[in-house]
């Protein structure tokens, strides 16, 4: 009956130990005083999150594949080729239409259509952990009001 009470003792002194460690809150960052005697923060890493960088493209290559963008709320495509040619269209059929012929000169980007003339812009690419991501212009010069309004919208990467 004793070894019992000593056994049933010793238990009931031992959960709280294993017990103290469970279920415990996480420790958040403690200010402590910097040699300075200012308080500093100890670093929280942070979470995953994408590393996103942007750069202004100047040539075919940086901007090759296939982008998608939305018109009157329907997914379409647009494709650079590194032959200089732009096609676009629907999502079901991204190769449709021929949209134009575009060149970079350093940093500018020239456009050519048929039925819109020549224009001139950046292309800003979006990307993220080193992939494309996202494909934007900025105007230097166009007289084509409806291009414009497609080049600043933004595309969004597909693939190659």
């Amino acid at each position: 009956m004793a070894t019992i009470r000593t056994h049933w003792a010793l238990c009931m002194l031992l959960v709280p130990v294993f017990l103290s460690g469970c279920g415990a809150a996480p420790q958040k960052p403690t200010a402590t005083a910097s040699p300075t005697g200012s308080p500093t923060v100890e670093p929280v890493l942070p979470s995953a999150t994408p590393v996103e960088t942007e750069f202004i493209a100047t040539s075919a290559e940086d901007i090759v594949g296939i982008w998608s963008f939305s018109y009157f709320g329907k997914p379409w495509r647009i494709r650079f080729l590194t032959n200089g040619m732009i096609r676009s269209g629907t999502a079901d059929n991204p190769e449709e239409f021929l949209h134009g012929m575009f060149e970079f000169k350093g940093t500018i980007f020239q456009v050519e259509e048929e039925s819109c003339g020549p224009g001139t812009y950046e292309a800003h690419v979006i990307q993220r952990d080193g992939q494309n991501y996202k494909l934007y212009f900025v105007v230097i010069e166009d007289t084509c009001r409806d291009r414009v309004n497609e080049m600043k919208r933004g595309y969004w990467w597909v693939g190659p």
